[in-house]
């Protein structure tokens, strides 16, 4: 229960950064408080020996480490693990998600040509996953059209 509160705390803190960031305001001591209690999460996680909740830390250290402008390190902590989730089994869609942060960093850092790998990635898993959901609406529809009419009753 403690844990998944500190994760909770950590995730909702970086979350509110994040969105702080995106709209041009520096909060630089509220950032070093939530990198604080990430690493809180962490080390208490780790005290405790449970690993339940561990994948979370590294996404919102890395979140927070974009945040406070460290992109190299948030490269160093982001970029393999991002490489290393697209080489699994993904939805299309969260690849397109993970091939556009990846195309931020490497932006953030002036590597074009990997910029331009991450940014047609995005494109061509968004037309896969488009044509999915395409596909997904004809079926149904066509299930919705074989449907016996549903009971009508009057009301007296």
């Amino acid at each position: 229960m403690i844990s998944a509160l500190l994760h909770n705390v950590a995730a909702f803190r970086a979350g509110n950064l994040k969105l702080a960031d995106a709209l041009g305001s520096q909060l630089r001591e509220e950032a070093r408080r939530a990198m604080m209690e990430a690493t809180s999460a962490a080390a208490y996680d780790h005290s405790i020996g449970t690993s339940s909740l561990a994948q979370f830390i590294p996404h919102v250290t890395a979140q927070l480490l974009i945040v406070e402008k460290r992109y190299e390190e948030a490269k160093d902590e982001m970029v393999p693990r991002a490489i290393k989730a697209l080489e699994s089994s993904m939805d299309k869609d969260d690849i397109v998600y993970v091939s556009c942060r990846l195309a931020t960093i490497y932006a953030a850092l002036g590597q074009e040509l990997s910029v331009a790998e991450a940014q047609m990635t995005a494109r061509d898993q968004m037309a896969a996953f488009r044509s999915v959901q395409e596909q997904l609406v004809r079926t149904l529809a066509r299930v919705a059209e074989e449907l016996p009419e549903p009971n009508k009753f009057e009301h007296k």
